[in-house]
């Protein structure tokens, strides 16, 4: 008998410390990123490409969160991989960023843009 109750116990315990983890990780709430697309290029750098980043927030957060954290991927054709992070204000559901269009290494041949990725999260207070 004492042994079930050790084990119920340190099941019990277990099961507290999960919960806790998970509370914990719910405080940030990932966003559902509706559009990432690359626009044309910079107005004021033709060497730069605009992207636009959109995204949309369950009901339930929309009076939630704080801001925005906007991390943006860029793949070239090379290979290579650039990573841009930007914050947006809590009622916002798009930004721009402007990334390099070429990816210039080493006397190779310029690498244009492969494949944009995006993911936005938010903080909820």
């Amino acid at each position: 008998m004492k042994r079930k109750a050790k084990t119920l116990s340190l099941v019990l315990m277990i099961f507290l410390m999960i919960s806790q983890a998970i509370a914990d990780d719910c405080k940030t709430q990932t966003v559902e990123v509706t559009e990432a697309k690359e626009i044309g290029l910079s107005d004021s750098d033709e060497t730069k490409s605009v992207i636009e980043v959109k995204w949309c927030v369950s009901q339930e957060l929309q009076t939630k969160q704080n801001t925005f954290n906007v991390t943006v991927e860029i793949v070239y054709a090379d290979g290579a991989k650039l990573i841009f992070d930007e914050q947006a204000e809590k009622q916002a559901r798009s930004t721009q960023i402007e990334v390099p269009s070429l990816h210039i290494y080493r006397g190779k041949k310029p690498a244009i843009i492969k494949q944009i990725k995006a993911f936005v999260t938010t903080e909820i207070i």
